[in-house]
């Protein structure tokens, strides 16, 4: 039963320990930063867009046949620095 009570226990801890981080695009660079942007819908882009999938009416971010050189896109939420491997 001890056994049941720490493994029970250190499910809870695992689960309700790691967080979660939600970025939907919905607001232009709420949470994100992108190093440039080009285009919009979801043709020759590196850009938010809302493609309207299915019926869904969400923003996602869409990259396609661009021309910029090494874009990148900074979470705002998420630290990594001094990490030694990712």
């Amino acid at each position: 039963m001890k056994r049941f009570l720490l493994l029970l226990g250190f499910v809870g801890l695992v689960f309700f320990g790691f967080g979660q981080t939600t970025i939907d695009f919905e607001t232009t660079g709420d949470g994100y930063t992108p190093s440039a942007t080009e285009g919009s819908g979801d043709t020759d882009v590196f850009n938010r867009s809302n493609p309207n999938l299915g019926g869904n009416s969400s923003y996602l971010w869409s990259v396609e046949d661009i021309s910029l050189v090494n874009p990148s896109i900074a979470l705002d939420q998420i630290d990594i620095t001094g990490g030694a491997s990712f």
